[in-house]
């Protein structure tokens, strides 16, 4: 995972900024002219509801995009990413910082993420994959068309949520005996296609009516979860 040379790039790149940026409100149409790009070293950046950009990025500070609005890329290095419902956003990476996204948003691409929890609520759909170094995901009815990959990271998928790509937890390279397990929560309904690998040891709590398809792995604990 490259996320640190890309967050650094990002850094030396976005311009310097005095207050807090806002973007005029509007209905989100493919077919209207985009406003310019959203750049931020050491403040906030609003979008209000219904905002078209094309790249939204912070270095210091936190970035809100309203409800129903649409952007091609949304990076920050040191700051929260609340993505508001009904979004669409092609892609988002983050080195430190939470990330929320809200019911019934797409994201076409992957979301990226060193340290921070990543929260994904009812109805989101993930074109690419989920992938994140430090930090708990929770996804609740969303579909993931990749893969969601993990190195410390707890993995909870809940309420029919699906994961097309398999799960994958990465092995760390220090010794195996030492490493702490790496908790996975199957909820309702939850599915999980594809192959899984698991190259550290893993804790899978999973529902009755959770499916979880072939997986590798060593040192895998499967238990019921009520």
């Amino acid at each position: 995972m490259n996320l640190f040379v890309k967050m650094s790039a990002v850094a030396a790149c976005v311009a310097l900024s005095s207050c807090v940026l806002v973007v005029n409100a509007g209905e989100a149409r493919y077919d209207q002219p985009r406003d310019a790009d959203r750049n931020s070293v050491n403040r906030d950046i609003t979008l209000p509801a219904g905002s078209f950009v094309e790249d939204v990025s912070s270095v210091n500070g936190n970035i809100d995009i309203g409800d129903t609005s649409v952007a091609e890329s949304v990076t920050s290095v040191n700051g929260d990413i609340r993505i508001g419902q009904r979004c669409r956003i092609e892609s988002i990476e983050s080195v430190n910082g939470r990330m929320h996204v809200g019911a019934g948003s797409t994201i076409g691409d992957d979301i990226e993420v060193v340290n921070g929890d990543i929260e994904l609520l009812a109805e989101v759909r993930i074109g690419g994959d989920i992938s994140t170094v430090n930090g708990a995901l929770t996804a609740t009815a969303a579909t993931v068309r990749g893969s969601v990959e993990t190195v410390h990271g707890r993995i909870d998928l809940r309420d029919g949520t699906r994961v097309d790509g398999g799960l994958h937890v990465e092995d760390t390279g220090n010794n195996r005996k030492l490493a702490k397990r790496v908790v996975i929560v199957l909820g309702q309904d939850v599915v999980v296609a594809g192959e899984s690998v698991f190259e550290r040891p893993v804790e899978i709590h999973q529902h009755a009516t959770a499916s979880l398809g072939s997986y590798r792995g060593d040192d895998v604990k499967i238990m019921p979860l009520d």
